[in-house]
């Protein structure tokens, strides 16, 4: 269930799950996804091989453990990353996320705003809110969006 919608640095938990948006071309250039490939090499190395051989895709999750107790899931937004993220693939994608939730072993998760980065993303927050919302309330897991990424 949501426990806390609003603005903060997504990056300040050292345990439970960061959803990381990606697109399946194997492209993290802006953004968080920038971020993750910075921090975290060996998970952007493992992300490209897996998109280009064609193995993460549109309906894929990809979770990786980068330290005791922090794990990073990525969830494709797009297909490019010159694409706009699709409220469709949101919905698709966070229903896949909620299906799964159990085995992913963790009572937190952390989540930027998917699919809502500026000239990134491009969905408004204000608009697909209902849908973060609606999927987020079904699982026990206390969930915390962030809106607004610092």
């Amino acid at each position: 269930m949501v426990v806390y919608e609003g603005p903060g640095d997504v990056f300040k938990h050292d345990e439970g799950i960061l959803l990381v948006p990606v697109n399946i071309d194997g492209i993290m250039g802006k953004g968080i996804a920038a971020y993750i490939r910075a921090t975290y090499p060996e998970v952007y190395r493992r992300y490209r091989v897996m998109c280009k051989d064609g193995k993460f895709g549109l309906n894929s999750l990809m979770l990786f453990e980068v330290r005791k107790g922090l794990k990073l899931l990525l969830i494709p937004t797009k297909h490019h990353w010159y694409d706009v993220s699709t409220t469709e693939l949101l919905e698709q994608n966070l229903r896949k996320l909620v299906e799964s939730v159990d085995r992913l072993a963790a009572s937190k998760i952390y989540t930027p705003a998917l699919g809502c980065g500026v000239n990134t993303g491009t969905l408004e927050y204000r608009k697909v809110r209902h849908i973060f919302r609606y999927w987020f309330d079904r699982i026990p897991n206390d969930v915390y969006i962030y809106s607004e990424w610092r």
